[in-house]
């Protein structure tokens, strides 16, 4: 397995009206290609924070990310951009649909930042709606799903792109036991193909579904 992310002594502080507030402590991580990884830790620990930057949403103050041989801290905007578009899929806790599109056009919001044909675009989309098996509700607009469906649409959203990493927060923690497990039973089917999965939870059982597991504390990790 060939090294996906490499980060070393990564520091994040935020000022918070006049006091700098630091949420993460210098931390060291390696990834590799087909990790499937588990993040815990209490309120406040940095859980989604280190995600975001593993994303490439935020940028740490100091410390090393390379993903994929490249520096992201000193990547452009529009490098980071482009690295997000045809490698990163994202899913949210609270899902992030727009409520005025259907499944199948918020699944297809990726390609509006990619070079992929209009043609090939509306293919994947389809193929992730099936994938997850939300070919039913394709037409549905998010009103008319249940938080279940929901969570399936953004899954379906975050893998259409093919990506080599599938970020998750919390994406078991506004769904009760039954359809949470099903939701994981989707992870798992993606990290067989392939996927690199970090997923990020306050669910200790939910977490050790994962084949390692990280655990954060006051911004560091201590297992």
């Amino acid at each position: 397995m060939q090294n996906l992310i490499e980060l070393n002594g990564i520091v994040k502080q935020y000022y918070r009206g006049a006091t700098l507030i630091p949420v993460l402590k210098g931390i060291d991580l390696l990834v590799k290609e087909g990790d499937f990884i588990s993040v815990t830790g209490t309120s406040g620990s940095g859980k989604s924070t280190l995600l975001n930057i593993l994303g490439c949403l935020d940028r740490p103050g100091t410390g090393t990310y390379i993903l994929e041989g490249l520096n992201i801290l000193e990547a452009s905007d529009d490098d980071l951009s482009g690295l997000r578009a045809k490698h990163i899929g994202f899913v949210f806790q609270t899902f992030n649909l727009i409520p005025s599109l259907d499944v199948f056009e918020n699944v297809g919001l990726p390609f509006l930042y990619s070079d992929v044909d209009s043609r090939t675009a509306e293919q994947r989309v389809r193929e992730a709606v099936v994938k997850v098996g939300l070919e039913h509700r394709m037409n549905h607009k998010p009103s008319e799903l249940s938080g279940g469906e929901m969570q399936r649409a953004a899954i379906a959203r975050a893998v259409a792109i093919n990506p080599k990493i599938i970020l998750a927060d919390e994406p078991t923690g506004n769904l009760d036991f039954d359809t949470g497990r099903e939701i994981l039973a989707l992870f798992k089917k993606f990290h067989s193909k392939g996927a690199t999965v970090i997923m990020v939870t306050h669910d200790r059982d939910v977490a050790a579904c994962a084949d390692t597991h990280i655990v954060l504390k006051d911004g560091k990790i201590v297992s």
